[in-house]
Parts: structure tokens; C-alpha cells; sequence
């Protein structure tokens, strides 16, 4: 399973389906972290973010790439 997979069941179970891109707030849900310390990643850079207008818009894929990242090595249950 590959992380964007891993992402979309998580979204799912949370019930807020399969999209390109999530609200930061959205995306705290998925990773389980704060929205303060969503946003704290996002400023850092550790989570990619982009603007749409107004709005902040976190892609499935910056998700998937922050949970890679976070996962230690050979613990991420691939075979």
C-alpha cells in the first residue's frame, strides 16, 4: 500500500473522502497532530502547502511525503 493509499483510508474513516487536496485543518486530522502544530510545519516547510486565493491547501501527496519522512526506516510495513 502506498502512502497517497494509506491517506485516502485514513480520510476516509475520518469521513472526509478522497480529494487532491485538503484544509490544513483537514490534514491535521489525518497526520493526528494539532492545528497549531500543523501549521507550524507547514511555515517550517516540513509540510508543502499551497495557496488557492485566500485559502491554504495542503495536497494528498505532501501528506503522504510528511508521514514517509516521519516513518523510521523498515517500519512502514511494505512487502
Amino acid at each position: 500500500m502506498t502512502n497517497v493509499e494509506h491517506v485516502f483510508l485514513v480520510a476516509d474513516a475520518l469521513g472526509l473522502g478522497r480529494r487532491l487536496n485538503y484544509r490544513p485543518e483537514e490534514a491535521a486530522k489525518i497526520l493526528r497532530l494539532g492545528r497549531r502544530q500543523t501549521y507550524e510545519h507547514i511555515h517550517a516547510g516540513r509540510l508543502k502547502a499551497v495557496r488557492n486565493g485566500n485559502r491554504l491547501l495542503v495536497p494528498v501527496t505532501a501528506i503522504a511525503n510528511f508521514i514517509e519522512d516521519k516513518t523510521p526506516a523498515g517500519a512502514g510495513g511494505e512487502r
